[in-house]
Formats: structure tokens, sequence, C-alpha cells
């Protein structure tokens, strides 16, 4: 696919054109991406019929719960939603890493981490939540971190 970026004073806001003989459901993943709302740093949480914006910056951690994927903030409110965990990983963005099959953390709100026997890692966030890192993200996390 050809892409073309053209950067100009007399554009305002950014358009996208998209010029095909068909549409794929690569162009429809594109159109979508492109669509999505921009709430300045805010990630929309469905919490039933209601949809609560949250800074993004004050996540602290995302887990399925029993089925239910429930958002921590910094105040240690918790806000169940039906938004999937694997959609969190791709609205939350890089300061954002997972640490086991059901949970995401930000990496700003880690407090401490320390080796547990089970070759696992424990980690305590600034909110006072505590959680493991599993062996299978335990060398992508320390990745992340830089050790």
């Amino acid at each position: 696919m050809k892409v073309e970026v053209l950067i100009a004073p007399e554009y305002v806001e950014p358009v996208a054109e998209i010029k095909t003989n068909q549409l794929t459901s690569t162009i429809e993943k594109a159109v979508e991406l492109l669509e999505k709302e921009d709430f300045g740093g805010k990630i929309p949480i469905y919490q039933g019929k209601e949809i609560i914006l949250i800074e993004k910056s004050s996540i602290q951690l995302v887990r399925t719960e029993v089925g239910k994927v429930i958002v921590y903030d910094a105040k240690g409110e918790w806000y169940e939603t039906k938004t999937p965990l694997v959609d969190f990983e791709k609205l939350l963005g890089e300061n954002f890493i997972r640490i086991s099959k059901s949970t995401i953390v930000n990496l700003s709100a880690v407090q401490s981490v320390k080796a547990s026997f089970s070759g696992t890692l424990d980690i305590l966030l600034e909110n006072g939540q505590e959680d493991v890192i599993s062996r299978k993200y335990k060398a992508d996390f320390k990745k992340k971190l830089g050790v």
C-alpha cells in the first residue's frame, strides 16, 4: 500500500483520503482508527449504559476478575466495564504493560517490584494494590523498565 503524508500550513485539521478499488478489512480498520475520537488523554469506560471518561494517566491497573474487566484508578476507585482487556491494551499505549494473562499495569504507577520464590515478581502500585508479574511476562516487563 502506498502512503503519502502532506504537511502544509493551509491544513487546519488533518484530512485522510484513501483511494482503492475495493473495501478490505484492513482498510476498514484503518478508517476506524482514523475516525476514533481524541478525548484529550482520557479513555472512555463503558459502564453499563453510561460512558465515563477517565484520565489515562490516572489508570493504575486493568484486570479481568471473574469474567469482568475492572479498571482501578490512582484514588483506589474501580470501574467495571464491558470493554475487553485486549482493547485496553490498544487504547492505553506505551506506558502500560501486560503483567499476566489477566492484568495490565501503568508503569508510572509502579512503586516497587520484588522477586518471589516461584520465579514470579510481586508488584506494588502507588494506590496500594498488589499483583503478580507472571513468569511469561517477566522478561518483557524487565525490558520495558530497562533492567
